[in-house]
Formats: C-alpha cells, sequence, structure tokens
C-alpha cells in the first residue's frame, strides 16, 4: 500500500523484505546494543501479522537462567519483545531445551506462559550434546517426564507441544534423526560422533543419497546409551 511506501524506500525494498533485511543487520540478540528501539519501533510500524508471519524465539530459561545457559544477555529485549507483540495482538512462538536448570525452574516457567497470553505455541526439545553440553548436564528421562506432566497438568493458554524424542526413551537414531557436525560429517547421533559411525559428508555426498541410506542402518555401539538412562 502507499501507506508503507515511504518507509520501504528508506530501506530500498518492499516493507516485508525490508523487515527481514532489518532482522538480518539488527539482531535483537546483540547484547552489545543494549536495547535495540529502532528495531522495537519497526516492528511496531511493520508487525509480522500483517505480512502473515509469527515470531519464533529460543529461550534457555527464564530471567537470568537464559542470559547464563545462552552466555548472552539477552532476555530482557526478548521479554520486550514478547511485550511490543502482545500490545501489537501479534501471536508468539517459543522453543525451549529441557534441561537440569530449566526442570528446576518450572514453577517460574509456568507463571512467565501463563502471563503471557498472546504465546501461541511453546515448543520443547531434548537437550543434545552441541555446544557446552555435557554428559553430565542431561537430565534423566524420568525428570522430563514428570516436567512434561507438569506443563501439561497446568490449563496453560497456550499450546504445549514436545518434540518426538523427548516423549520416549527409545533411540531413534537414523529413523528419524540426523546429526550433521561441524565438519559436515553426518552421523545417526550426537553422542556417537566417530569416524566409524559416518555415513557421509553435505560438503561431499547428496543428501538425498545419505538420507536413502540412513533407511537401513542400525546404530549399534558397546557403549550404554546416555540419552536413555
Amino acid at each position: 500500500s502507499r501507506a508503507l511506501q515511504p518507509r520501504a524506500q528508506k530501506f530500498q525494498a518492499s516493507p516485508f523484505h525490508s523487515w527481514l533485511n532489518l532482522f538480518k543487520t539488527k539482531s535483537i540478540n546483540n547484547e552489545k546494543r543494549g536495547e535495540d528501539q529502532e528495531t522495537f519501533n519497526f516492528i511496531k510500524e511493520y508487525p509480522p501479522r500483517l505480512f502473515n508471519y509469527t515470531f519464533s524465539l529460543s529461550l534457555w530459561g527464564i530471567g537470568d537462567l537464559h542470559n547464563k545457559l545462552s552466555g548472552r544477555n539477552t532476555f530482557g529485549n526478548i521479554s520486550k519483545l514478547i511485550t511490543i507483540s502482545r500490545e501489537l495482538q501479534q501471536k508468539v512462538n517459543i522453543s525451549f531445551v529441557v534441561s537440569k536448570e530449566l526442570i528446576a525452574q518450572k514453577e517460574e516457567l509456568i507463571d512467565f506462559l501463563r502471563n503471557n497470553i498472546n504465546i501461541d505455541n511453546v515448543y520443547f526439545h531434548r537437550l543434545m550434546p552441541c555446544g557446552r553440553c555435557r554428559k553430565e548436564d542431561l537430565p534423566k528421562f524420568m525428570y522430563i517426564e514428570n516436567f512434561m506432566k507438569c506443563l501439561l497438568s497446568a490449563e496453560l493458554p497456550c499450546n504445549i507441544r514436545f518434540h518426538h524424542t523427548i516423549c520416549g526413551n527409545k533411540c531413534v537414531a537414523f529413523k528419524n534423526r540426523l546429526f550433521i557436525n561441524y565438519d559436515g560429517n553426518i552421523y545417526g547421533c550426537g553422542w556417537v560422533n566417530s569416524d566409524t559411525y559416518s555415513i557421509g559428508n553435505v560438503y561431499i555426498d547428496k543428501f538425498e543419497a545419505i538420507c536413502e541410506f540412513a533407511k537401513d542402518k542400525n546404530l549399534t555401539t558397546t557403549k550404554k546409551c546416555v540419552m536413555l538412562s
């Protein structure tokens, strides 16, 4: 529309592409800039729902827990973004990784989800051995199961969705998961990432062929699985 043209011309693109380009160059997760008021103002002027778009945010926890586990002081910006979205009647999706610390924080998490009524879907994923995660960081399945029951019984206004790997204690390596290492090597599980178990490399092999090969692949190891123990 003509009403959108002046600001769009400033960013030398259509409003939608300006919106995407702004987020590429002015990440709201950049804690070095502090509160990114320009980004917030842009969101107010062009709420994503105008383009049938929804915010999807990743959190490691609520408040200081997110800042601690993510290593970045960004919870304040993310919290303000959720508040602005609520004022704009903009739905928000959030993803969490289920860690020991998040399980211990479940009551605060429930209050957060209950008070932010514009949160639409909340996704919970299993903690995997990536980045700073170590074996001792993994919560036992019995604690994950209790955590799930607690959230589902809280009658929250949002949709609670658990990734399929968090809902059972069966190995899903190669069946419905592939793990891509930083060097491009592909494994069925991040915990078994030696060359012995590599089935290809994304920089060398065609991904379709890798997926076809993985269908009939079974992961066998003499080590007890740390994910299922």
